[in-house]
């Protein structure tokens, strides 16, 4: 990729990508902060995970997006490779860890469609969430190790940017020390949920129509899977499409030297994972009616609030302005009294 199109590239997509960053702190604090009460169920809990998944990976591109930024302007500006390295490898890391959970939940709730009786296993389930968030963060530090080991001395923020803007899989770097391809790291971590997901999207859509029989609540239990399904597509959506085009380049469909293909690229790799990240927390609010009762009560509360620290706060300034007018006032009495008591003693 020539250095021309990359400032191109990276100098309109930056700013979209960095417009995106607030509103996914924003939301996805707001849906760690609501469903902290209810973490006890197993979806609740799941949605806490992505959204803490997605507010990490959203700091990871805004380091992206500043540095890019920033040194892109001046090519030989100097940066430490640990400092691209880092943020580069806390992003797929944090990205694959919400694909993981995103599955991990739609599997769940297929199974318990298909198994009305089904209770799941609290234990087995934080067993594997937490050890498998363990295992990509060894397997992201090996990465960083090796990459480290490909570059050269020279801490040139251009030099770095052109050789680990492609990263995009978790363990590519070690993938790269054993020769495994490419294609396989595609297929395993972004093909193969991709295909599970739509599966059990298919599975959830008919039992949805079907009516749930077999669950007592039938309209609590369709409103909760089509909840988790809308969570599901947004994420299919998100996965497949960054697999069919790599799918497409790898192939030689597209004409990897366009501008059109690597803006295309950049999109489906950088700005509809955000896109992903700002979508879902809203989903989750808009769907679920505690939330919005929540939300709606921590609302009237804040402007509450702000109206009586404004009302003291007015109450303050008037009361002062008012002490001061009684003062001014007593001032003049006295000044009057005074001005009588002399005249008479002259007289």
């Amino acid at each position: 990729m020539q250095a021309g199109s990359i400032n191109e590239i990276f100098r309109s997509l930056a700013p979209i990508n960095l417009t995106l960053v607030p509103p996914i702190f924003a939301l996805n604090f707001l849906v760690i902060v609501l469903l902290f009460k209810e973490r006890s169920r197993y979806s609740s809990l799941l949605f806490m995970l992505i959204a803490i998944s997605d507010v990490v990976m959203a700091t990871s591109e805004l380091a992206r997006g500043s540095v890019a930024l920033t040194c892109l302007k001046d090519r030989d500006t100097p940066i430490p490779s640990t400092l691209v390295l880092s943020y580069l490898s806390l992003g797929v890391l944090c990205y694959q860890c919400s694909i993981f959970f995103n599955l991990a939940l739609t599997l769940l709730r297929t199974v318990q469609l298909a198994s009305p009786f089904f209770r799941v296993n609290s234990t087995l389930l934080k067993t594997t969430l937490l050890t498998a968030p363990v295992l990509a963060l060894c397997l992201t530090i090996g990465d960083a190790v090796c990459w480290d080991r490909a570059l050269d001395s020279t801490p040139t923020c251009f030099h770095h940017w052109v050789k680990l803007e492609a990263v995009s899989y978790l363990g590519e770097g070690v993938g790269r020390e054993l020769r495994v391809v490419g294609g396989v790291l595609l297929h395993v971590e972004y093909s193969l949920p991709c295909l599970l997901v739509l599966v059990c999207m298919v599975v959830q859509l008919w039992f949805i129509k079907r009516g749930l029989a077999g669950e007592s609540g039938q309209d609590t239990a369709r409103h909760a899977s089509t909840t988790i399904l809308l969570v599901s597509a947004l994420n299919f959506l998100s996965n497949s499409a960054f697999v069919i085009t790599f799918t497409l380049s790898r192939l030689r469909v597209f004409n990897l030297t366009t501008k059109y293909y690597k803006v295309l690229l950049m999109t489906v790799k950088f700005t509809l994972p955000l896109l992903n990240a700002a979508l879902f927390p809203l989903i989750i609010i808009l769907r679920k009616a505690s939330l919005r009762s929540e939300l709606k009560e921590m609302f009237w509360k804040l402007l509450h609030s702000i109206r009586a620290g404004y009302t003291r706060m007015v109450t303050g300034i008037f009361g002062a302005t008012r002490f001061v007018r009684l003062q001014e006032n007593v001032t003049e009495e006295d000044s009057e009294t005074n001005s009588l008591q002399n005249s008479e003693t002259k007289q």
